[in-house]
């Protein structure tokens, strides 16, 4: 699927949407949490993690995103630290009949306010 990207490949950037001096990158092998002070990005939060493909991202509330994986994970973030961890696993997702079709890669994440 997305076994073919380079390491370090950036996939999406987004911004804060509630602070703009708030960023996120991720990609191939990558996930970046920036902050704009001083006239320069400074990372901060998140530095510990896997080796993976991160595939999306979306800010949810002032401080809090969440991250989407190849390997079908979805990290809950505040301020910058994982608070926890969801495994989409064919059980957590669907039934047994319908393995053969699922596919348990996060491709997209999208935020909502109503």
């Amino acid at each position: 699927m997305y076994a073919g990207l380079k390491a370090c490949c950036c996939l999406q950037v987004a911004f804060n949407p509630l602070d703009n001096t708030q960023l996120c990158v991720v990609g191939n092998g990558l996930f970046k949490l920036f902050r704009y002070s001083e006239e320069s990005l400074k990372q901060f939060g998140f530095q510990k993690h896997d080796q993976q493909n991160y595939l999306c991202q979306a800010w949810m509330l002032e401080d809090r995103m969440i991250v989407g994986t190849e390997t079908g994970r979805l990290l809950l973030l505040e301020s910058g630290e994982l608070k926890t961890e969801f495994n989409l696993t064919k059980s957590d997702c669907v039934e047994e009949r319908f393995m053969k079709f699922a596919c348990f890669v996060v491709v997209g994440i999208f935020s909502f306010s109503g």
